[in-house]
């Protein structure tokens, strides 16, 4: 967006350009969740203290997987936001265009 005197202008393209980057970031997030896989239990022939660490880290892994999973949606959002709003300036402009030219026409 920039001032032009008294006005101000939108680059729709450059609204589509910051979606394509926060869709972009939503799938390096997503890129994520197969890292945060759980660990396995090492079941009995293990101290009790390491399952219940082993237990520690998948509830963490857990979380995370959540955050991850609900920054990627936010971020999707983001991207839908600037899209419709980039499409929504470029309708409004057409349609001041076209009125400004049927005034210029009637008169």
């Amino acid at each position: 967006m920039t001032t032009n005197g008294d006005f101000i202008e939108v680059d729709a393209d450059a609204l589509r350009d910051d979606a394509r980057e926060w869709a972009r970031q939503g799938e390096m997030l997503r890129s994520l969740v197969p890292v945060l896989s759980p660990v396995p239990d090492s079941g009995s022939d293990v101290p009790p203290d390491e399952n219940l660490v082993i237990g520690a880290v998948n509830a963490v892994t857990q979380v995370l997987t959540s955050l991850v999973g609900q920054a990627a949606g936010e971020f999707d959002e983001m991207s839908r936001a600037l899209m419709a709003a980039a499409q929504e300036y470029e309708a409004n402009e057409e349609d001041l265009v076209d009125g400004l030219q049927r005034v210029d026409e009637a008169l």
